[in-house]
């Protein structure tokens, strides 16, 4: 299922000063439904090599047009029975965001 196609999630990634990459993912959690709605910055060269959440897949590398990250529910806490303390449903997904300036922009 393609969450971004059926308008359950949006998502944009910016080119910021200094090679940093801004996202903003904001739509409905695909397990829970709770609003999400999260803005990440992304330093070069802080992405780890291996991403605990997925095992031993690699990090999937940026294209000149789209963006991977990694995304976690942050709804209050106690809504779902054994989610994290911290909140959240406990699920964690990747998506892939389109850009919407160039590089250097």
């Amino acid at each position: 299922m393609d969450l971004l196609k059926e308008g359950l999630l949006n998502g944009q990634a910016r080119h910021a000063p200094h090679q940093v990459v801004v996202t903003h993912v904001w739509g409905h959690c695909p397990r829970c439904k709770h609003r999400i709605d999260v803005l990440q910055t992304h330093h070069p060269g802080s992405a780890p090599e291996q991403d605990p959440l997925f095992g031993d897949e690699q990090q999937v590398p940026e294209t000149k047009e789209m963006f991977v990250l990694t995304v976690a529910c942050v709804c209050p806490a106690g809504l779902h029975p054994g989610a994290p303390e911290a909140g959240g449903c406990g699920t964690s997904f990747r998506i892939k965001v389109p850009f919407m300036n160039r590089s250097g922009s």
